[in-house]
């Protein structure tokens, strides 16, 4: 996730021209909302504090930062964000990230990407699992009881960089709550016996929504073709599926691949050598080996030519275009798709306009008529 967000922010740095020619991106982007979240002096005087130590001025906290490891720094790191600030603006919080930095002979980062007038002339691939949020949600399948809770105290968060977030606590904060609950949740409200739609409330905002949100805007800005997918088998080479879903008493909403599934379709792991042996000595082809070969086709011939299914090919991956969001659905089989999760999609797309639009200097609170 975050190789692929510094991958895409690297298309927007001018001094990265020319260093790389085509780019995969696997479940991440820069506009996920974790990122550009600024505050950095801040979160430095936080860690030191953390560390037991005081800053008297910026240069004194730089050089004291220098001394401490690596080790120490990121043991650190997350005890020096405070638990409710991800819940107080919605969007995800990391202690350290890129920031735009002030204009100076060696700055990478001087604007936003949307900012950015830097033309994107490279092939791009970019993708997701189509359950990534297994992996972090596993919690909910191994006690749905916890879905109490987190429909007592919901987890509002903005999927990707919005610009704004609502007043926690304010009318117009729990209005917008209501909203999510009554796409998501088929009662409105978050069920333990349906992990499954909280799974998917979760994923599209941390995986889904801002994958396909970008997506949309490399359409716009890139000259070159822009390859959209998502990995969608499940099968029994999915290991951390497998170990995800050891000991869970429900299984709803557990369809599609976990995070890093796809990686055991692309290279051995090391712990199930035999079962690749196996399957390569059978003289059967199993579908395991026959989704490895089909993903280690479309990598390799994207890496040689700029293109997965180049001329000869029988099976035809269309580039995603402003017409038509073409995206390849990989499973036992390749399939294009137009259009996938179109409602999910559009739902956030008219959410975050609709509460821009409320926005006064970037927040979203209440506002009292007067008489």
């Amino acid at each position: 996730m975050g190789g692929a967000a510094i991958a895409d922010m690297m298309l927007y740095i001018e001094s990265a021209k020319g260093l790389f020619h085509k780019i995969i991106m696997q479940s991440g982007t820069s506009w996920q909302s974790m990122y550009f979240g600024g505050q950095a002096k801040k979160r430095a005087k936080a860690l030191a504090e953390t560390l037991e130590w005081s800053a008297p001025s910026s240069s004194m906290l730089i050089n004291y930062l220098k001394k401490v490891s690596a080790a120490d720094i990121c043991a650190a790191e997350d005890k020096s964000v405070h638990a409710d600030e991800a819940r107080s603006v919605q969007k995800g919080i990391a202690p350290f990230i890129p920031i735009v930095e002030h204009e100076y002979d060696e700055a990478l980062i001087t604007k936003m990407p949307e900012e950015s007038n830097i033309d994107i002339d490279i092939p791009i691939m970019i993708g997701y699992n189509s359950r990534e949020i297994l992996d972090m949600g596993s919690r909910y399948l191994h006690k749905p009881q916890y879905l109490t809770f987190a429909d007592r105290d919901f987890l509002m968060m903005l999927p990707i960089r919005t610009g704004f977030n609502l007043q926690i606590n304010d009318n117009i904060y729990f209005e917008a709550i209501q909203e999510v609950r009554d796409f998501y949740f088929d009662e409105g409200y978050v069920k333990t016996k349906k992990p499954g739609e909280y799974l998917t409330y979760l994923g599209d905002g941390m995986v889904t929504y801002p994958i396909d949100y970008t997506v949309r805007q490399y359409v716009n800005k890139s000259k070159a073709p822009v390859y959209y997918y998502t990995f969608d088998y499940s099968g029994e080479w999915n290991w951390r599926k497998i170990e995800n879903l050891q000991s869970a008493v429900s299984f709803d909403g557990t369809w599609g691949a976990s995070a890093t599934d796809d990686l055991s379709y692309l290279f051995i792991y090391n712990k199930e050598r035999s079962a690749y042996r196996a399957a390569v000595l059978d003289k059967g082809e199993s579908e395991e080996l026959a989704v490895l070969k089909n993903m280690i086709r479309l990598r390799t011939n994207f890496a040689k030519y700029g293109n997965p299914t180049p001329e000869g090919d029988e099976f035809i991956w269309k580039p995603a275009t402003k017409e038509n969001k073409e995206c390849l659905v990989i499973t036992e089989e390749l399939e294009m798709r137009n259009n996938l999760h179109e409602d999910r999609m559009k739902f956030w797309d008219d959410f975050i306009e609709k509460y821009r639009a409320k926005a006064i200097d970037g927040v979203v609170y209440d506002v009292k008529e007067e008489l």
